[in-house]
């Protein structure tokens, strides 16, 4: 397989995985959608220095995280959406309007971001360091390739 291609892969795999694992067990409740509180950041703003200052987590957080929540409650107001659970729109998530999905999905995909990052140092599964090692060579190389090619993602 061609390292652009398994970048693409493994990019795609990394980001759909925990959506659809968190979607079908997510630890959110299963209450109307309607009525959801926007959650708690679960650790201090300051809990992943240096790797991302406190300053940023809260204006990430309190700002952008908090815009997407707010945009999706106000989409998904007097639809029949109000009435679902979080797990049934997204079971069904294409069926939606275009607010619905960019900001239910913006609005989702950072309580995954903030659930998936941890003050916590955690390491590679052996299989998964194996499978990078045998195609890009090391770690490192692996992170220059994938950085690279997140950053021409969107041009």
């Amino acid at each position: 397989m061609e390292r652009r291609n398994f970048i693409a892969l493994v990019g795609t795999s990394i980001a759909a995985a925990p959506v659809w694992a968190n979607v079908y067990n997510s630890k959110m409740p299963a209450q109307k959608a309607i009525d959801s509180v926007f959650p708690e950041l679960p650790y201090a703003y300051n809990a992943l220095e240096p790797a991302i200052d406190a300053k940023t987590m809260e204006i990430h957080y309190t700002k952008h995280h908090k815009a997407y929540f707010t945009n999706f409650m106000a989409a998904i107001k007097d639809t029949p959406a109000a009435d679902l659970d979080l797990k049934s729109i997204f079971a069904d998530i294409s069926k939606y309007s275009t607010p619905i999905r960019n900001f239910g999905g913006g609005f989702y995909n950072h309580n995954l971001f903030w659930e998936n990052m941890s003050p916590s140092k955690t390491n590679l599964s052996v299989v998964l360091k194996d499978v990078i090692e045998k195609n890009f060579g090391t770690f490192d190389k692996f992170k220059e390739e994938f950085s690279n090619a997140a950053k021409k993602h969107f041009l």
